[in-house]
């Protein structure tokens, strides 16, 4: 592959949440590579702008219109290699006949990054809404299931829609045979691509980029960490909706006295979970600060000793972590799917049985009691992980994958 041939990357959005974060990073670290990147989203920056599907049900499910100005976009520009990120539900399915009917004529490379459960699960999530729990019955079999078990918040009517848009997805419009190859962010995440029967040859890990090098939010880590003693605060960065098990963390800040709970991030949930704070008698001790940017962030995280993802749901391979790590905050998060993974990987790090109170408030107090009396060991991980890190070097081996020619549709 050449320099000088196109590469078009399409996403839901390039701004946003860890999905829309990575195909960013995606985009900046192809650009320095190849002179010819375009960007395709329902973003209006973006070269090639799609209408937002996801507001019309019939348009998440197929929309013309996007499907027409794909085509003709990729007719015009003539890729060379097309890497697709989240495309449900913004974009919908439609795309996949766009790239299929391009793909039919032109030689082209397909690549998909997964950022959630979609080859496998309607629902996107191995998640029942209904039971307010982790659901892998799809894997591996019938897809209906989401309809008899109301995974799609608890309703069959809603649940339906979901089932008939995988279904036109994977079985109308071949998903599975469009894309070359799937990009695995974390090995939980290819397993269950594997066992749902994608062959092993169209799978390949790769880790998720990391632009957050130590020093980035100009921390003074010395000094940070020797003043650990005096940082009680705990941190929740990430989107404020029931699967990421904030009421938790509030519950849990019940027997934690003396610590106080940051948590930075917007959501539909935000006047529930400030109800909620005061009904534990403990609204001032929580802080709701809303999206912040980098700035903003690296200044609570002086305060803060810890990171805490309670998620309750199957995690791919969540960037929040990494950038805790970054803030040299110690991780403690849900011990289930990639959340669990990444702490295994790091070494580094606690894990607690999900959903888990108790579990929760003990884990939460070792990992303070570890903070304060091994500062210097937190420093070494931190910046191991990071020189780790920089060896693996996404930039080089997403450029290694451009170059090989995947053409295996099994």
């Amino acid at each position: 592959m050449a320099i000088t041939d196109t590469v078009l990357i399409i996403s839901n959005s390039f701004t946003g949440g860890g999905a829309e974060v990575v195909a960013d990073e995606t985009y900046k670290v192809i650009k320095k590579k190849y002179i010819n990147v375009k960007r395709c989203s329902a973003d209006e920056f973006s070269d090639c702008t799609l209408i937002d599907a996801k507001e019309n049900m019939f348009c998440a499910i197929f929309s013309i219109r996007n499907m027409i100005t794909l085509l003709l976009y990729l007719l015009k520009i003539r890729p060379s290699i097309i890497h697709l990120h989240n495309f449900l539900p913004n974009l919908s399915p439609s795309i996949l006949m766009s790239i299929a009917f391009y793909k039919f004529f032109f030689s082209v490379h397909v690549l998909q990054t997964i950022h959630d459960f979609h080859p496998v699960c309607p629902n996107s999530s191995l998640f029942n809404d209904f039971k307010g729990a982790t659901c892998t019955k799809c894997v591996g079999r019938k897809k209906n299931t989401i309809i008899f078990d109301s995974c799609y918040k608890g309703s069959r009517l809603a649940s339906s829609f979901k089932y008939i848009r995988y279904s036109v997805m994977r079985f109308f419009l071949f998903h599975r045979y469009v894309i070359d190859l799937f990009l695995c962010p974390s090995q939980f995440m290819l397993d269950k691509l594997s066992m749902d029967g994608i062959s092993q040859k169209k799978l390949l890990l790769l880790k998720n980029p990391m632009s957050l090098p130590m020093g980035l939010y100009n921390l003074n880590i010395d000094t940070q960490l020797n003043n650990a003693v005096d940082r009680n605060d705990i941190l929740f960065l990430g989107r404020l909706s029931k699967e990421k098990g904030i009421d938790l963390i509030i519950s849990a800040l019940k027997s934690l006295p003396g610590r106080n709970l940051h948590i930075c991030g917007g959501g539909d949930l935000l006047e529930s979970y400030k109800e909620q704070t005061i009904l534990n008698g403990v609204h001032e001790r929580v802080f709701f600060h809303g999206y912040v940017n980098k700035t903003e962030l690296s200044v609570i995280a002086k305060q803060c000793s810890l990171l805490v993802l309670p998620s309750v749901v199957f995690e791919n391979s969540p960037m929040v972590i990494y950038e805790g790590l970054a803030l040299n905050l110690v991780p403690v998060v849900s011990n289930i799917g990639g959340m669990k993974e990444v702490i295994e990987n790091l070494g580094f790090g606690f894990t607690f049985a999900a959903g888990d109170l108790c579990d929760l408030v003990l884990h939460l107090e070792l990992a303070f009691n570890y903070v304060h009396k091994v500062n210097v060991k937190i420093e070494i991980e931190s910046n191991k992980f990071y020189i780790n890190y920089l060896e693996t070097d996404y930039s080089s081996c997403l450029e290694s994958v451009y170059e090989k020619n995947y053409s295996v549709n099994s």
